[in-house]
């Protein structure tokens, strides 16, 4: 259900990573470079939602923007509801 939500909100602009992994997937989101993304996660913030970057856990930035996102303690609606705003936050 949330890679359901993931598609139907990023459609192609999101590749999910991880999915079998247990109670979190890696978001990377296509079109924005692999910096700290502090801006959008501020945006996100407001949203309602928390989000931060992967950048720190790598040597050099990545490519692209990740984001870990949790699923484990939200029901199916806090987690298509979630994945709504973000995509809003974003601008996707």
């Amino acid at each position: 259900m949330l890679l359901e939500a993931i598609h139907q909100h990023f459609a192609d602009r999101a590749e999910v990573a991880g999915a079998a992994t247990g109670l979190h997937v890696l978001a990377w989101i296509q079109g924005r470079a692999g910096r700290l993304i502090t801006s959008l996660s501020r945006r996100a913030l407001a949203a309602g939602v928390g989000v931060y970057s992967v950048a720190p856990y790598y040597l050099r930035p990545p490519d692209r923007s990740g984001l870990p996102l949790g699923y484990g303690p939200l029901d199916e609606r806090q987690i298509r509801d979630g994945v709504a705003r973000l995509a809003v936050a974003i601008g996707v």
